[in-house]
């Protein structure tokens, strides 16, 4: 009784193949915004200003980092596929 018991409530990892690969996706996304945000970087500060006004760094880098922080992530963690019925 008590082996039938334990063999019914074996343990799986809840992520999938699918929702791994959608974690990866969401990762390499806000890498990639955050090396966007690096181009505004310089070490000259007569040149600060000017380099600021770069459009990837100032509105495409967050647009990225929101998408993946509170899109790409969450949809990889709770994604779950439908099951088909099959009779």
């Amino acid at each position: 009784m008590r082996r039938e018991a334990s063999q019914a409530k074996r343990w799986s990892f809840p992520l999938e193949r699918h929702n791994l690969i959608l974690l990866v996706i969401g990762v390499a996304i806000i890498i990639v915004a955050y090396i966007l945000m690096l181009t505004a970087n310089t070490s000259d500060p007569a040149q600060h200003q000017q380099l600021w006004n770069n459009p990837l760094a100032v509105t495409v880098a967050p647009i990225l980092l929101v998408l993946g922080y509170a899109v790409i992530i969450p949809i990889a963690i709770l994604y779950r596929p439908i099951k088909s019925h099959q009779r």
